[in-house]
């Protein structure tokens, strides 16, 4: 996306490359993480704006990228203490297969949100050529409200499914949960 107020392209690289097919950690400790949660969607992004020196003295060229990883971590024992169940997905109200689809919809809502950067920037931009450096920072700052904001709404399960305390079945359908590295 070539955009005449300044900012050349927005490329994300995003892993898994298919949600569908991710993969989960399983922990064996007896405790479980920080917030008591047993299943989390952990996420590592990071995100570089920056002047390619191709604009001309009206208009700066601002290339970003955007580049996330995720994974799914479930802490088994300390979820089967507290009641999940290693079964498929509708045998038992609380399923580890149910943990797993639940954490795969977070994964699906960050990458749908984080590829609509490529489609469309939130913010009108401007800029007239005379600090590229510090309007590729602008960029990136803005971007960042925007994935805190993010961050925030899908912790608290703003952005449903998943709804807070669901269990889901794996996006591929009950049975298909792989399983764990």
């Amino acid at each position: 996306m070539l955009d005449p107020t300044g900012l050349g392209s927005i490329t994300v690289d995003f892993e898994p490359e298919d949600v569908e097919e991710m993969g989960w950690t399983k922990r064996f400790t007896l405790s479980g993480p920080p917030g008591g949660f047993p299943a989390y969607a952990l996420r590592r992004i990071s995100v570089n704006c920056f002047d390619t020196g191709l604009g001309n003295p009206c208009f700066c060229d601002v290339d970003c990228w955007i580049l996330a990883r995720f994974r799914i971590e479930i802490w088994y024992v300390f979820a089967i203490r507290r009641g999940w169940r290693d079964v498929p997905y509708g045998e038992h109200p609380k399923t580890i297969e149910g943990l797993f689809g639940h954490e795969q919809r977070h994964v699906q809502n960050w990458k749908n949100f984080l590829f609509s950067f490529e489609r469309v920037w939130p913010t009108p931009l401007a800029s007239t050529g005379a600090n590229c450096s510090s309007f590729a920072k602008g960029i990136e700052d803005a971007m960042w409200q925007w994935i805190r904001r993010f961050a925030d709404d899908e912790f608290h399960h703003r952005h449903i499914p998943p709804a807070a305390g669901t269990h889901y079945p794996p996006l591929k359908g009950s049975g298909t949960m792989p399983e764990p590295s």
